[in-house]
């Protein structure tokens, strides 16, 4: 109404028109800058990527990460940058306005979190804050950095330029969670390590550690045998899935096939995670039901220790005769 208003006033005022509308396309233009600057990052087309936990509670641990993926996909990960273990749950998020809640499905069970978005963190309700690792664009190692070992060992000690509690190898990856502390004429850093965690020294007669490149999820695995719907399968079947593939042609390290009941999601069987048995597996007897509905599906993890899973699939058992 207001902008119809002023181009009647000055409809007999060619300028003052001009000067009208130059102003209501400034306005346009700073109110986008603003709302691309201060809303969280979901107001610009998705919650994509990882947040690496930094302040924990008793369900997260620092350093453990949540992966947003498109279409409100999230796996939760403590085994990818800690010592905790190696484990990947999927779930799944949802989004209103700055407001977050994740839904996070332990294989049979199901754990809802909510929080709130900030500026490349989220805060949840529990007190546990995520924040999105940084990369760092002149090289300086900085805290929530994810970081690589590059020289050939590099010891782990308890306090900076203190006692040496353990040693890394090229190749190993760490959170910065600390730091940075000065001593002996030196740079240290709280990494955590998948086997270790302590203060490295960043310098020592050249670079010893540095950004962790970024590393794509294998693509998705599908389920091939038992084919969705099928009725009458054997009570110890063969699960059969796709090839392996990966973007970045990293190595199948891993596997872990799940079955749960599909009337209510109780889980039957989780092989954990195995070397062997990658694409295909035969159900161990004793496991599954007569004339029952199960559904499936199968994570594939690469050599850089990222995973994605299948979607369900259903298939029920026959009478077992």
């Amino acid at each position: 109404m207001f902008i119809f208003w002023a181009l009647f006033r000055n409809a007999v005022d060619p300028m003052s028109y001009m000067k009208w509308l130059l102003a209501v396309i400034l306005v346009v233009i700073i109110g986008g800058l603003v709302y691309y600057i201060l809303l969280p990052p979901i107001s610009r087309g998705g919650l994509i990527g990882e947040y690496l936990c930094v302040v924990k509670d008793e369900q997260c641990e620092i350093g453990n990460t949540l992966e947003f993926r498109p279409n409100g996909e999230l796996y939760y990960t403590s085994g990818k940058y800690t010592y905790t273990g190696e484990y990947t749950v999927a779930g799944k998020y949802e989004i209103e306005g700055d407001k977050i809640t994740l839904i996070i499905e332990t294989f049979g069970t199901k754990a809802v979190y909510r929080g709130k978005i900030g500026k490349n963190e989220i805060i949840l309700e529990n007190g546990c804050i995520f924040k999105k690792p940084r990369k760092s664009i002149d090289g300086k190692i900085n805290r929530g950095d994810i970081i690589e070992v590059v020289a050939q060992t590099v010891d782990v000690f308890k306090q900076p330029n203190g006692e040496v509690k353990g040693t890394v190898h090229a190749g190993e990856i760490g959170t910065v969670t600390g730091g940075p502390e000065y001593a002996g004429g030196l740079t240290w850093w709280f990494v955590i390590f998948p086997q270790s965690a302590g203060w490295v020294a960043e310098t020592n007669g050249g670079v010893l550690i540095k950004e962790k490149i970024d590393n794509r999820f294998p693509n998705k695995p599908s389920n091939l045998e038992p084919p969705n719907g099928t009725t009458g399968v054997s009570l110890t079947p063969t699960l059969r899935a796709s090839p392996f593939s990966d973007p970045d042609g990293d190595s199948h390290l891993k596997t872990m096939w799940v079955i749960l009941v599909e009337k209510d999601k109780k889980l039957v069987w989780n092989s954990g995670w195995r070397t062997y048995d990658l694409t295909s597996t035969k159900v161990p007897s004793g496991i599954l039901q007569p004339n029952t509905e199960y559904e499936w599906c199968v994570l594939y993890m690469d050599t850089s220790g990222t995973s994605s899973r299948s979607n369900w699939t259903t298939f029920t058992t026959g009478s077992g005769k």
